[in-house]
């Protein structure tokens, strides 16, 4: 995603003037990373030590070059810009940080947060995205904006053109366990399975988490739709989910798959070739007078 020029587009991307804006350096302790105001969620976006321990080398030499971004709250600051180099400012025993402090409300938070976070970032992870997403989500449907998220050809700050179904999908991944999330984040579990499963209760999550991802086994996306189905009614057992991963998979004749249309779903070959087969016979005995008298012409 090319970078956003901060400044020249704040009215455009938080539809209002820039708030006063001050600069201090600041206690290190009296900055607190983010929370969710509503949920007490923390910012979705990850770190990895390779990044901390680059970050830490640049600012043992350098110093902080670019100030936290943070908001008053209460007697402490919130970090809306900046974890990364707060954390290893404490590492490096730093007592002061420079700020840059912006008075704005939650929902401004919200946005700035995305904004702040993705701008030079080509390679966020289906978490990040779908954090990002649901931020700004919660942002518009309290500002009462469009909370279709822009709408498709819109460009978001989480993503951009991405269509409303794509942001939806996204969304949804917020709600699967801490454990399936990160196997769709390395691409153990497909998105679109990862929104299939977030629809179903923690509990069955958790019973499918145990007995199918931490046993290095997968589910197959019918195989999928079946526990799907079932756990709307009840809860997922060991047993259940092994008698569906344990079903012999039926291996259909592809010849019969330009016919498969006319048929229900999953309809066994067997029945297809019969019905075929008396429809052909039907045919031949109403017509077997006019098809004599042409073999015999």
């Amino acid at each position: 995603m090319s970078e956003v020029n901060f400044g020249n587009s704040f009215e455009k991307l938080f539809g209002g003037r820039p708030p006063e804006t001050t600069m201090k350096s600041l206690p290190r302790e009296k900055l607190v990373p983010w929370k969710d105001p509503d949920t007490g969620a923390r910012q979705p976006f990850k770190v990895n030590l390779e990044q901390l321990e680059e970050l830490q080398t640049s600012i043992q030499e350098f110093g902080i070059l670019e100030p936290l971004i943070i908001r008053p709250q209460a007697e402490q600051y919130q970090i809306l810009s900046g974890e990364r180099r707060w954390t290893v400012a404490g590492i490096l025993g730093m007592e002061n940080v420079p700020c840059i402090i912006k008075d704005i409300d939650d929902n401004e938070a919200r946005k700035l947060l995305v904004h702040m976070n993705i701008k030079n970032r080509q390679d966020l992870l289906p978490s990040e995205r779908a954090g990002a997403y649901l931020l700004e989500y919660t942002a518009r449907k309290n500002q009462g904006q469009r909370t279709d998220l822009y709408g498709i050809k819109e460009k978001t700050e989480a993503g951009i053109n991405d269509s409303i179904r794509t942001i939806q999908r996204y969304i949804r991944l917020n709600y699967l366990t801490p454990e399936l999330l990160a196997l769709v984040d390395f691409g153990k579990i497909q998105v679109v399975n990862g929104v299939s499963l977030s629809y179903m209760s923690e509990e069955n999550q958790t019973v499918i988490h145990e007995t199918v991802y931490k046993e290095n086994k997968n589910l197959t996306t019918p195989q999928l739709k079946k526990l799907s189905e079932i756990s709307k009614n009840e809860t997922l057992t060991v047993e259940i989910i092994n008698d569906i991963i344990n079903t012999p998979k039926v291996k259909h004749d592809r010849s019969l798959n330009p016919y498969r249309i006319y048929f229900r779903q999953n309809c066994p070959d067997a029945e297809i070739k019969n019905t075929i087969t008396k429809l052909l016979e039907d045919w031949r005995k109403e017509n077997l007078k006019e098809i004599l008298d042409k073999e015999r012409s």
